[in-house]
């Protein structure tokens, strides 16, 4: 038995021949078949699909980050919004108060 050899008939010798005739289409010599293992960790040449997993994760967690940062942010403008509104009602409401109707009179704002 051939140790390198795929056992098929359709890979007999006289198949292989044609194929190194034809060009040797889709026929590969693999030298890294042992490697085991996520090329990336072991700093070897070769992709890995955790390479892109591990982005996109990361993408998914910036994206909620910067929602919940998003979320916090709006959340702070409306209480200060609530806020201002507050201090312009007292404001108002401590105007309407004070002033007696014979003050109300208009005056110009010079003061004539």
């Amino acid at each position: 038995m051939a140790q390198y050899r795929s056992q098929f008939e359709w890979m007999s010798a006289p198949h292989v021949k044609q194929f190194y005739r034809e060009g040797g289409r889709n026929l590969n010599v693999c030298t890294d078949l042992t490697e085991y293992g996520c090329g990336p960790t072991l700093k070897r040449y070769w992709r890995c699909w955790c390479t892109t997993e591990l982005n996109r994760k990361k993408k998914e967690e910036q994206v909620k980050e910067n929602a919940a940062k998003q979320k916090e942010k709006l959340e702070r403008m409306r209480m200060m919004a609530a806020k201002v509104n507050e201090s312009i009602r007292e404001q108002n409401v401590s105007r309407t108060t004070t002033t007696t109707p014979a003050k109300a009179a208009k005056t110009s704002r010079w003061g004539a």
